[in-house]
């Protein structure tokens, strides 16, 4: 997890970055369902999915 600050917003995240290197295919889709669930969820005490950012190494999911 890393801490980061949105330039345009001034919002503090946190950004939780997943390693691509060596992942095999059923691995990706474990990541990507995880990403589709933080999408849909909605409660004050979960943090709230704010978007996700992917290259050929890593995926990073932004959160509040």
């Amino acid at each position: 997890m890393y801490k980061a600050l949105n330039n345009s917003t001034g919002q503090t995240v946190a950004i939780k970055r997943v390693s691509l290197d060596g992942m095999d295919e059923k691995e990706a889709k474990n990541v990507m369902g995880e990403v589709e669930l933080l999408k849909r969820l909605d409660h004050p005490s979960i943090v709230k999915y704010m978007g996700m950012h992917k290259d050929n190494e890593y995926l990073d999911i932004i959160l509040e």
